[in-house]
């Protein structure tokens, strides 16, 4: 939520875009754990209309349209692409993790997430480089420690249940 509020305030249509299919799947990912309906309705409700809400002030408020953005943007409409690729690839290992997690009912992290987080992060850095953008390049810099360690971990993982395995020849 604060992420997508960040990125509304500061204008960035690549922040609040990357993080709409995110957020949901965040919030399949808490009614898999059966955690969902455990929350009070007035949070339930809340947290499935923000992000209508802040893509909407976002978009369509009479300050900040997304024709006044485009027009008025100081970035480039090839760092909006890279910036926009970025978050597509830090967006897709959420729909991995999904994906993932629907096939077995359960929601689970492959180390697949981790490769795509890492990959996605990166790009997002180098965005928030060039965009001069410290707060995204802080909280991208702490993931990409913890996506190394968590890659790291699941590749241990798999070679120790490789030699454990009665089908390791």
């Amino acid at each position: 939520m604060l992420l997508m509020a960040y990125g509304a305030l500061r204008n960035d249509i690549v922040i609040v875009g990357g993080q709409l299919v995110s957020y949901f799947i965040y919030l399949r990912n808490i009614k898999l754990k059966n955690v969902w309906e455990e929350l009070a309705w007035p949070f339930r409700w809340g947290a499935l209309m923000f992000p209508f809400a802040a893509t909407g002030w976002l978009l369509w408020s009479d300050t900040y349209s997304f024709s006044y953005i485009l027009e008025h943007s100081k970035i480039s409409g090839a760092l909006i692409a890279w910036g926009g690729a970025g978050q597509v690839v830090f967006t897709l290992r959420f729909v991995y993790q999904w994906w993932h997690s629907e096939r077995v009912q359960e929601s689970v992290i492959p180390i697949g997430f981790w490769v795509i987080s890492l990959v996605g992060s990166l790009m997002i850095i180098s965005y928030a480089v060039l965009r001069l953008d410290p707060v995204l390049f802080l909280g991208q810099m702490f993931g990409v420690v913890a996506y190394s360690r968590n890659f790291i971990l699941g590749l241990r993982e798999q070679r120790s249940a490789r030699k454990t395995s009665p089908y390791h020849t």
